[in-house]
């Protein structure tokens, strides 16, 4: 749930069934937001999966950042990235809004995959898209 404090961490635990096995797991979340034009968070997560027959056990660890910058009223930046271990890779992505109207909006979108092992970026785009709202 968002919340409007200054800083907040979030702890979190599971454990379940899964396709056969079992997966347990947690996860920690920080989020500082020392003004409504600045929000900062990062959040890891760890699971394992284990299975009765023992094949095919794997442990899934994501480490999470995102920064939302108010530049101006109407003109926002955010930022994200991410990276598995289990899939050997990192993402990123950084969004600008412009609100150049009420309820309409252009956005430019750029993201980027990374691969970790070889340090090759498999794919990368960029994206405008405009949302815009007829009186």
């Amino acid at each position: 749930t968002p919340s409007t404090a200054t800083a907040t961490a979030t702890l979190n635990a599971a454990a379940q069934t899964f396709f056969g096995g079992h997966l347990v797991g947690g996860g920690l979340t920080f989020t500082w937001r020392p003004g409504t034009f600045l929000r900062l968070e990062v959040a890891g997560n760890v699971q394992q999966a284990m299975f009765e027959d023992g094949g095919g056990d794997f442990l899934s660890v994501l480490v999470n950042g995102r920064a939302s910058i108010g530049l101006r009223e109407h003109l926002s930046l955010d930022l994200y990235g991410g990276w598995s271990k289990l899939a050997d890779a990192f993402a990123a992505q950084s969004r600008l809004r412009w609100t150049f109207l009420p309820g309409s909006d252009l956005f430019l979108v750029y993201q980027l995959a990374l691969d970790t092992d070889t340090g090759e970026v498999p794919s990368h785009s960029l994206l405008a898209k405009l949302a815009w709202r007829f009186p």
